[in-house]
Formats: C-alpha cells, sequence, structure tokens
C-alpha cells in the first residue's frame, strides 16, 4: 500500500490555517494512507486542530486511513486538553 505524508510546520497557528487548508484538500481524496508527521510542532491553536480533526473525519468516513508519525508533546498536549485525542485518533501515533 501507497503511503503519502503531510510535515506540519513548527508553528500551526491561525496565521498559517490557510496553508494547513490547502494542503489538507490536495490530500484528503488521496487513495493511499497518508502519515501527518508532527514531531516539529511548537505551537498550536484551536484552528489547526479543528481542521486536522476534519481532516480524519472525512478521510475515515471514506475508508482512508490517517496515520501520525512522532507527534511532538505539545501536539499531544494541546490535542489532550481539547478532548481531541479521540477524534484525531492520537493513541495509535507512532
Amino acid at each position: 500500500m501507497n503511503d503519502a505524508g503531510l510535515t506540519l510546520s513548527p508553528q500551526c497557528t491561525l496565521r498559517d490555517a490557510d496553508e494547513l487548508k490547502s494542503s489538507l484538500a490536495a490530500l484528503v481524496e488521496a487513495p493511499h494512507d497518508i502519515t501527518v508527521d508532527a514531531s516539529s510542532v511548537e505551537r498550536i491553536d484551536t484552528a489547526s486542530l479543528q481542521l486536522l480533526v476534519a481532516f480524519v473525519a472525512t478521510r475515515n468516513a471514506s475508508g482512508r486511513a490517517v496515520r501520525w508519525s512522532a507527534p511532538s508533546e505539545t501536539f499531544m498536549t494541546c490535542a489532550m486538553r481539547l478532548g481531541l485525542r479521540g477524534p484525531l485518533q492520537l493513541d495509535a501515533a507512532v
């Protein structure tokens, strides 16, 4: 199975949301698994996490997988504080 990826930038904030949205939109219909590398994330806000939740949900609804690669402590903490570990499927993060 092919696997494509997306590397999140260190700063994932409202200021960067349009770029993130474009990147996710380009991958949402990809027929192969998508791996999101969140290892460099130093700062992430609710807007970016909401985009990622929508991306994961849309892909799951179509039977397409999203995998997480080494999410940073910051990423995991922010997702947990907002109750998004489940919707982002972070329990399976590598």
